[in-house]
């Protein structure tokens, strides 16, 4: 959605997007219980089910995608007329995602957003930038280092409230999740418009 708000290269976003779901399928479990591991306390006896997770995954991120490529290569006509409605659900969709959130996690969220909105702002500047930084040196396009940038730069949340929430049974592991929507924008937003006024002088 930001990338084709900022008339970037929406194919790459996608094709990031299809490939992390991929490797997410796999890289999920093994990740969370190795933080787990360093990050848990000591007396937590906290594991993530993997098979459990890797179903979860696969029809969070995975399915959804298959589906999309799927249809847009065996119906584009149809898929163009539709796509326009898509994109405003899509959007509808990410704001009851974070309403959700916000509800589910608003004592918390008042108690730790101030302790947590730092690191989430770190986290999207130092991805993006990172990101921008390799693109640059392997010399793509402008374009497509936007693009990669904002792939990067912008996590799933929807993914990280899922694993915390309904397969660890662990809310508050999604804290930072529910921060991070909002402390992101503040580079996000900023750095989308900048890109899209620059696109539209050419």
């Amino acid at each position: 959605m930001v990338c084709y708000l900022a008339r970037a290269n929406t194919a790459l976003s996608v094709s990031f997007t299809a490939i992390t779901s991929v490797v997410s399928f796999i890289t999920i479990p093994l990740f969370v219980n190795w933080g787990l591991n360093l990050f848990a306390d000591a007396e937590a006896s906290i594991r993530l089910p993997v098979l459990a997770t890797m179903e979860r995954v696969f029809l969070l991120t995975l399915l959804p995608v298959m589906a999309g490529m799927v249809l847009q290569k065996i119906a584009p006509q149809a898929v163009r007329k539709i796509q326009p409605n898509l994109q405003r659900l899509s959007s509808l969709l990410l704001l009851i995602i974070l309403v959700v959130i916000f509800t589910l996690n608003w004592q918390r969220l008042l108690d730790n957003f101030w302790s947590l909105a730092p690191a989430a702002l770190a986290m999207t500047c130092v991805a993006g930038l990172s990101a921008w930084a390799l693109a640059h040196l392997a010399r793509l396009a402008r374009v497509d280092k936007f693009t990669i940038s904002v792939e990067v730069g912008f996590q799933n949340i929807a993914l990280a409230q899922l694993v915390a929430s309904s397969i660890l049974g662990r809310p508050e592991y999604g804290l930072l999740a529910a921060v991070y929507p909002f402390a992101n924008w503040i580079p996000l937003l900023p750095w989308l418009l900048y890109f899209r006024s620059q696109n539209d002088k050419l």
